[in-house]
């Protein structure tokens, strides 16, 4: 059984890559499956002709506009999340209230290290044992907090050790009582 479609042209990449990058054109340009794009190479079938005519032109000039006004919509729609996201990230360390408990006054992360460098970023390197640690400064880089599942915010652990000590306060104030 003969080599067909994207298994002729995955053979032919490997084989005679000449003759792929011209059936690739092909497919590319005519927009054609592998199987006519080789028919055409063949000189089996013609190639498809583009036509310029008014009323087709303008249905696909249509067609167009619409896609560009939808990628011009999404691209505001993320354009709106990342807003949030940026701000939401600068509220994190510019508000001592919102920093996480796991950074430390210089910006880096205590929680998560690496265990090689990363190049492009500000790290500490932290030996332990024998064992090098590197921590981000999540301060000077900032959306490697986005997503982070451990941010924990100052005022959150200020909240619960409140509620924490009124809790032992009304402990004792009930064994108080159960005494007397």
């Amino acid at each position: 059984m003969p080599l067909r479609g994207p298994q002729l042209a995955y053979y032919l990449k490997k084989r005679n890559p000449e003759l792929y990058r011209k059936a690739k054109e092909i497919k590319e340009r005519y927009n054609v499956t592998w199987d006519e794009a080789f028919a055409i190479l063949r000189g089996e079938k013609k190639p498809p002709q583009v036509a310029v005519t008014g009323s087709e032109t303008h249905v696909t000039l249509n067609d167009v506009v619409k896609r560009v006004e939808s990628i011009e919509k999404r691209v505001s729609e993320i354009s709106e999340v990342i807003y949030f996201l940026e701000w939401n990230l600068d509220k994190r360390f510019q508000f001592d209230d919102y920093r996480c408990v796991y950074i430390d006054d210089d910006g880096y992360c205590r929680v998560f290290y690496l265990v090689k460098p990363l190049k492009g970023f500000r790290l500490r390197e932290v030996v332990e044992g024998d064992e090098k640690r590197y921590y981000i400064n999540v301060k000077e880089h900032k959306w490697v907090c986005a997503l982070c599942p451990r941010y924990v915010p100052k005022y959150i652990t200020e909240v619960l050790g409140k509620l924490e000590f009124r809790l032992s306060y009304l402990e004792a104030q009930v064994k108080k009582q159960q005494r007397g």
